[in-house]
């Protein structure tokens, strides 16, 4: 029988989901524009047709099926139960600091970053859970000495959520779990064959689904709509940017004084995108459908605009969660009752998610680095890595969507570190694992 200290982080996890439960349930679902891709109340088996251009997302669109407010309410309880095993297995093999750091992840699933998401008909919520409980599980494999079994299982649960919610995720989750059980063979001793086998199994049915399912709404749903939207409003956005428009004509942009024009001289980004998205100029539609500018050629042609553009401290502290508050009834409220405030609550909470994220990385190096096993720090590091790259991925790709899209990778950086810093060994106990020295 489980005492009632072992069953104290049980009972608070399931208290911060009824907590979220409650805070949908009054509300009606928020329907985005992305939303009919998730849910078609007048033709519900719609959204699962990828090869009409739908889109994929089969995870939600089967919690979405739920009437009413019931979606969403499903959409938070599996949302929550990811977060919940994410903390919870943290508490389980963290020496040190066991309430600290649940306490953290449980916060984390707050964060309006993640929780505004829980009304909406979109796969966010879903999406960013499975990527830090993918991510979470990776860092207590590599690191951890116990528990591994359980991680690696939560760590393909969390995986499968995310692809299955937003097969794009695949990017940022399958290196993780490469880097976790590719790296350093070594640590795959004592973890039974079966479960790696059936772990690997799974993962690779997922991800063959996840790349058809992509392949069909990208390149061959509605011609290739996708990936013309897409160099559509890269174009649109960052046309501007020094070397953009040289670039896209030196990758075959037809000739388009209009738009050109719109690029080079002040236009506002509405007028930007129309001109961009629906310009009739010669060839210029074809030169969309084929994928325009892409963003890898982008930053090959223009590697220091490209970069700073992307590091620009100006769009990551401006850019927040708070500019969907108008289509989010509990959003809303906060607008109206505060509305000079909504900025600068806005740019103090990213301000805030960044440092508190900084920190933690800092943190999780130095713990890596200081139990002298080299490939435990050396994966740490590799990992972090990913994360970044993962989020320029994201942002280059997307043109103007990209602050919603960069949340997986950019959230789970800081629940990442934080398992690294709980499933640490002791320094005494490094003595017991003196072979790793020599990886």
């Amino acid at each position: 029988m489980r005492s009632k200290s072992s069953l104290m982080p049980w009972i608070i996890a399931a208290v911060v989901v009824l907590i979220r439960i409650t805070a949908v349930l009054p509300i009606a679902p928020v329907v985005a524009g992305d939303s009919i891709r998730y849910r078609s109340p007048s033709n519900p088996a719609a959204v699962f047709e990828v090869w009409m251009g739908q889109g994929p997302g089969v995870f939600d669109q089967t919690l979405f099926l739920l009437p009413g407010v019931w979606g969403v309410v499903a959409q938070v309880i599996v949302s929550g139960a990811l977060w919940s095993a994410a903390a919870i297995l943290l508490f389980a093999v963290a020496k040190r600091h066991k309430w600290l750091i649940f306490g953290l992840m449980l916060a984390a699933s707050l964060n309006p970053w993640a929780s505004i998401w829980d009304a909406w008909y979109l796969t966010e919520a879903v999406n960013i859970a499975g990527c830090v409980l993918a991510a979470v599980g990776c860092a207590v494999f590599v690191v951890g000495s116990a528990k591994r079994v359980p991680a690696l299982t939560l760590a393909i649960t969390g995986s499968a959520a995310a692809i299955l919610s937003r097969p794009y995720s695949a990017v940022l989750v399958l290196p993780l779990l490469a880097l976790a059980l590719l790296l350093p063979p070594v640590w795959r001793r004592g973890i039974p064959r079966r479960v790696l086998l059936t772990g690997g199994a799974v993962v690779a049915v997922i991800s063959l689904f996840a790349v058809w399912q992509v392949v069909e709404f990208e390149y061959i749903a509605g011609g290739g709509s996708m990936v013309q939207t897409r160099a559509a409003e890269r174009l649109g956005l960052r046309g501007s940017d020094p070397g953009y428009l040289a670039a896209a004509k030196t990758h075959g942009m037809p000739s388009c004084p209009a738009l050109e024009t719109a690029l080079t001289t002040p236009q506002t980004s509405t007028v930007r995108l129309d001109l961009a998205r629906h310009s009739t100029c010669p060839g210029y539609q074809k030169w969309l459908q084929s994928g325009g500018l892409s963003w890898e050629s982008e930053l090959l042609a223009n590697p220091i605009s490209t970069m700073a553009a992307f590091l620009n401290p100006t769009y990551w502290v401006g850019a927040s969660v708070l500019q969907y508050a108008a289509y989010d009834p509990r959003g809303h409220v906060l607008v109206t009752a505060f509305p000079t405030m909504v900025t600068l609550l806005g740019r103090a909470l990213n301000v805030l998610t960044y440092l508190a994220g900084a920190a933690s990385i800092v943190v999780a190096i130095v713990v890596a680095w200081r139990t002298k096993r080299r490939s435990s720090a050396f994966t740490v590091l590799l990992s972090l890595l990913w994360f970044g790259a993962f989020v320029f991925i994201a942002w280059a790709d997307d043109g103007i969507e990209n602050w919603r899209h960069v949340l997986p990778g950019l959230y789970a950086i800081g629940p990442f570190c934080w398992a690294v810093v709980a499933a640490v060994r002791p320094a005494r106990d490094n003595a017991k694992f003196a072979y790793d020295t020599s990886e």
